[in-house]
């Protein structure tokens, strides 16, 4: 049958959906994950991780510890600690070691943006995690 779509405005089966349909219908979903993830950025485990992701990183832009800013000027200021893959990736992921690096706000918008690939933001966790295990030579002790 054909009708009005309410969606594009323009008549065709309505048993067929629009381009324009799909685009919303996913764009509704991608808000819906957006609310969750703003939900638990606002959570306690988030700041308990989020602190603890800090502290592994010694409070540092792990990008301009790297030199991909300023020369040798390591950003302390406005620090955020950023997810890799995005929470609305993969939901799984989002309180995993190897998957959040803490950057300062310039390099956490180029990370978002994808002017710092997620290969290169990987690469920066993986040595940090390294130092940090190295740093008491990897093993436990007992006092």
């Amino acid at each position: 049958m054909l009708k009005s779509c309410s969606y594009c405005g323009k008549i065709h089966d309505t048993r067929k959906s629009c381009a324009e349909k799909k685009a919303r219908q996913k764009e509704c979903q991608r808000q819906r994950s957006n609310s969750r993830a703003k939900i638990f950025h606002h959570s306690s485990r988030w700041a308990r991780k989020s602190k603890a992701i800090k502290e592994r990183d010694h409070y540092m832009c792990l990008c301009c510890k790297a030199g991909m800013g300023h020369g040798k000027v390591y950003n302390t200021d406005t620090l955020e600690v950023h997810h890799i893959i995005p929470i609305e990736e993969d939901d799984d992921r989002k309180l995993d070691d190897d998957n959040l690096i803490t950057v300062c706000r310039v390099h956490h918008e180029q990370c978002e943006n994808g002017r710092i690939s997620r290969e290169k933001q990987k690469e920066l966790v993986t040595e940090s995690m390294h130092e940090e295990n190295s740093e008491w030579g990897g093993g436990i002790y007992v006092l």
